[in-house]
């Protein structure tokens, strides 16, 4: 488990993960620093952290942002994410009820003397997952929490925790893998086609008629695979690429809006407050003193 630090590099892959559950070669544990059930305050929210640990968050409710590697992430009730150790990161609330989340920080020891592990193989990354089986991670998340809560002193207990965070993230690796085999490539094609064209306005008939569907049946396939509807992953693609645009170039609000087609300046920063959590001139001033 032990190398050099990483060089700030970031993977977003289950590939990564699945490395990192493989490295554990039976010698090593997790070890639980941290782990509550919490409902987040209406001003939650951080700006450029970095952990030397590492963190895994279920979304049970409410409605927030993390921004991973400078890309906005919606946490809503199902969501699973994963931090790694050194991965920079932010969190900021939505208009609405805060998060509930059950966080958990760990770090890696040793199984025969009980060691931390300070430095960690790989780049640090991060995971951004929707549950497909949102009964099984909510029961693994508060069976840890209730463990981790009655005290982790004896070995037993420890060994507990190791098994139900192992579970939890082995189980994120699988379903994603299953996901990247099991979309329906009709639905894979439109999606693509409007991560591709994000300044695109297309109605749910002509996506429909780009899959070969019909609107109904299409709407409803569309957001089963991708946990939006056909609009509401317009608009947030939309809003992604403004925020690209505005980070990577330095372009204006109203450059911006323009180019992504939005009428005026106003109409683009609401969507946009609501899309990805606060006004686009305070996110581009939040990145510059990042």
């Amino acid at each position: 488990m032990m190398s050099e630090k990483n060089n700030g590099q970031v993977e977003n892959d289950s590939d990564a993960l699945a490395r990192f559950l493989d490295g554990l070669r039976g010698a090593f544990r997790f070890q639980i620093h941290r782990c509550v059930n919490v409902q987040t305050a209406m001003s939650w929210g951080f700006r450029g952290r970095v952990n030397p640990d590492f963190h895994v968050i279920l979304v049970r409710g409410g409605q927030g942002t993390y921004e991973l590697n400078g890309t906005p992430e919606p946490l809503v009730r199902g969501k699973v994410i994963f931090v790694s150790a050194g991965f920079r990161h932010s969190a900021s609330p939505l208009p609405g009820p805060p998060p509930a989340i059950i966080p958990v920080r760990f770090g890696v020891c040793r199984m025969e003397t009980g060691a931390v592990e300070e430095e960690h193989e790989g780049v640090p990354f991060c995971i951004a997952h929707a549950a497909q089986a949102m009964a099984r991670f909510e029961r693994l998340f508060e069976d840890l929490h209730a463990v981790f809560a009655a005290g982790v002193e004896d070995g037993l207990r420890q060994g507990i925790c190791h098994a139900l965070l192992y579970e939890i993230l082995a189980w994120m690796v699988v379903e994603i893998r299953e996901g990247r085999q099991v979309m329906d490539p009709r639905i894979r094609r439109v999606r693509d086609h409007i991560l591709a064209n994000p300044a695109g306005r297309v109605s749910v008939d002509k996506l429909a008629a780009m899959a070969g569907l019909s609107p109904k049946y299409f709407a409803r396939l569309f957001a089963e695979q991708t946990g939006r509807s056909p609009l509401a992953f317009q608009i947030l693609a939309r809003c992604k690429a403004a925020a690209i645009q505005m980070e990577g170039t330095g372009r204006s609000v109203k450059d911006v809006a323009k180019h992504l087609g939005y009428p005026d300046p106003f109409t683009f920063s609401k969507q946009f407050r609501r899309y990805i959590g606060r006004s686009p001139s305070g996110r581009r001033i939040a990145w510059r003193g990042a």
